[in-house]
């Protein structure tokens, strides 16, 4: 072999053994931004669990709803942790990453039991959502029959004087004078009170469609992410059997 064919390999050495440098580096800043992720989803995750409302379906199910749309942050961060294998790890990386294995493993359980819960508390809080809706048309229409007898109850203009004063909470009321005045005022607040009560009702079930609409999309969207999320959290567990066995 002559000088210049020696020369030449060194250079190619020498060059192979900068990308190789330089890939490590790029390896070790890639898991250290890993490792930062992790880091901050964990603060969040802890801050959502403060202070708990276990068996509270509303709490369960928006703290639920919350975890799942951070989800993708964990996961970028174990991919990024993982990346590039044995090559250039610290010595106490190996029993981090071989926790952080059966750490998902865990995740991919937990988030699969949690979609039976979320369908539940989907369930639940629609049924409080119906009765405290109900409750309160029943109640207002409480509220208006009570107004309608006391409007047919009325014989003399001085009493409806004073109720419609009651009910428009003003000095401003016109002044009521003669029977007929008093018959056409009457008629009017009837007519009024029974659109009212129609009006009422119509707007409680628009109200009560769309709530039930909202509640549905998080839950579908929820429900949904929660298996995906779980499906690739235990792919990312099997995929990293080679830490958990010791082997490459």
């Amino acid at each position: 072999m002559s000088d210049s064919d020696t020369q030449q390999l060194i250079k190619k050495v020498e060059s192979l053994w900068k990308a190789s440098t330089e890939l490590l580096e790029f390896f070790v800043m890639v898991r250290g931004v890993g490792y930062g992720l992790l880091l901050l989803f964990l603060f969040d995750f802890i801050y959502l669990f403060i202070p708990p409302g276990f068996m509270n379906p509303a709490w369960e199910f928006q703290t639920f709803g919350a975890v799942v749309d951070r989800i993708a942050v964990p996961l970028i961060a174990l991919v990024l942790i993982f990346w590039g294998g044995r090559s250039g790890r610290f010595k106490f990386e190996f029993s981090l990453l071989k926790g952080l294995s059966w750490l998902s493993l865990i995740a991919g359980i937990l988030l699969l039991l949690a979609v039976p819960l979320g369908i539940l508390n989907t369930v639940r809080l629609e049924r409080q959502a119906n009765a405290q809706i109900s409750k309160q048309i029943e109640q207002s229409k409480t509220q208006i029959k009570q107004i309608q007898e006391r409007v047919s109850n009325v014989t003399t203009e001085a009493q409806m004087q004073e109720l419609i004063t009651q009910l428009n909470r003003s000095n401003n009321t016109p002044k009521i004078e003669g029977s007929q005045q008093l018959k056409t005022v009457k008629k009017e607040l009837t007519s009024s009170l029974t659109q009212g009560e129609s009006s009422l009702v119509a707007q409680a079930q628009n109200a009560q469609s769309n709530q039930r609409l909202s509640l549905l999309k998080n839950s579908v969207k929820w429900n949904l992410g929660s298996l995906i999320a779980s499906a690739l959290f235990f792919w990312v567990w099997l995929l990293t059997a080679w830490i958990r066995k010791g082997t490459t």
